[in-house]
């Protein structure tokens, strides 16, 4: 969502996300390396799921690994950016780049549906 979203959006959602502290979101607290990943997503036109990000967390705050994998596309309406949409999949099962090759064309076409419902008069 970072990636396609304003830029007057983006900076108010890296701003809350850098007062509220949660170890998951230290990534929004390096500019440098943020904008280049958000460059790089808006390249390839999808997302995945950083691998360093575990998922779960216990109720002491500390995490564990969920064993899961993401990609996700945007939601592009006329008017701007609708939300995402992501496939989520067992990480051991299929290796990101089979998921990719295998899954990112119909999530993009699921997401063009979802526009076009959407949008539709």
């Amino acid at each position: 969502y970072l990636a396609f979203c304003p830029d007057a959006e983006r900076k108010e959602i890296i701003a809350a996300l850098n007062s509220a502290g949660h170890p998951a979101d230290q990534p929004t607290q390096h500019p440098k390396s943020l904008t280049a990943m958000l460059e790089d997503v808006r390249t390839q036109g999808f997302a995945m799921r950083d691998q360093s990000y575990r998922g779960g967390n216990y109720s002491d705050g500390s995490f564990f690994d969920d064993g899961l994998n993401a990609i996700a596309v945007p939601l592009r309406g006329p008017a701007g950016l609708l939300g995402c949409i992501n496939m989520i999949w067992v990480r051991q099962a299929v290796a990101p780049e089979k998921f990719v090759a295998e899954n990112l064309g119909a999530l993009v076409d699921a997401a063009a549906e979802i526009v076009n419902a959407y949008t539709a008069p």
